[in-house]
């Protein structure tokens, strides 16, 4: 009877010792995440500090720069430029000598450069510790056109259509003829179709290797249906009004052949699937 006792007394001590249990290890896991949590907040607020003095630091050697005379602005060196003299884009930048060069503000200066019509892009940069630099790229006109009513005055026009400056009839840029232009001032874009036609024709010129194998006299636009280019030999090709750049792979073809026939062209008509051409010994 006795154990019996002994056993039952044993079976109810069993559940208090695996609450104490419980309990101790849960004070153990919250006091280690306590412990836990003030390392973090200890390194939280160490970090802090750090950045705080950092920032106080880096904000008070930056004020220091902005007074430094070494930072003045002594020199505005601009490269690149052909047409724009360098005064006129220095005076466009509206950059003052003696200026502290950190408190230039680069996008404005590009900003008001490629305002002047005769450039296409800029790049404004910083030369420490005194020296802004400015690298010009200007509109490269590609055609010129003669203006209606204003004998042997003829309009110089870049890729784009952009008026980029007058000049005669003797100028390097491909003449168009069968279409006149009223006068306007530089820097305006034109929009007329067959203009940009006579465009397309020409960048097509210079950017394939067809330019390798004849001369353009000049463009004829009398057509509206056909860009007809006439080469200083005497020849004529017929581009019609669309396709331009498949087009200049096939007369690319055409002139490949004929040079090794040792035959140039008369005239290549284009317009067709069937390309005629009439062909002349060398």
């Amino acid at each position: 009877m006795r154990a019996k006792k002994r056993k039952v007394q044993f079976g109810r001590k069993k559940p208090l010792i695996r609450n104490r249990v419980k309990v101790v290890s849960r004070r153990r896991h919250r006091e280690k995440s306590d412990k836990i949590w003030l390392r973090s907040a200890k390194t939280f607020v160490f970090v802090l500090l750090i950045a705080v003095l950092m920032a106080i630091f880096l904000y008070s050697g930056f004020f220091v720069i902005l007074k430094d005379d070494h930072f003045a602005v002594k020199e505005i060196k601009v490269t690149n430029n052909r047409s724009l003299a360098s005064d006129r884009i220095v005076e466009l930048s509206g950059i003052n000598i003696g200026e502290n060069i950190f408190k230039v503000n680069l996008k404005n200066i590009l900003s008001r450069i490629r305002e002047a019509a005769l450039v296409k892009n800029a790049i404004v940069r910083r030369k420490l510790p005194d020296t802004i630099e400015i690298k010009i790229f200007e509109r490269d006109p590609i055609i010129s056109v003669p203006v209606e009513d204003k004998k042997d005055v003829w309009m110089n026009i870049d890729e784009f259509g952009v008026v980029t400056g007058y000049g005669d009839d003797r100028s390097p840029y491909i003449p168009v003829t069968g279409l006149k232009v009223k006068f306007t001032r530089i820097g305006s874009l034109l929009s007329r179709p067959a203009l940009h036609r006579a465009l397309e024709v020409s960048e097509l010129y210079r950017r394939t290797k067809v330019h390798a194998f004849m001369d353009i006299e000049r463009l004829d636009l009398s057509s509206l249906k056909d860009v007809v280019i006439f080469l200083k030999e005497g020849d004529e090709i017929h581009m019609g009004s669309e396709h331009y750049e498949e087009r200049f792979g096939k007369l690319l073809a055409i002139l490949e052949d004929l040079k090794e026939k040792g035959k140039r062209p008369s005239v290549i008509d284009l317009r067709f699937n069937a390309v005629p051409v009439r062909t002349e010994d060398k």
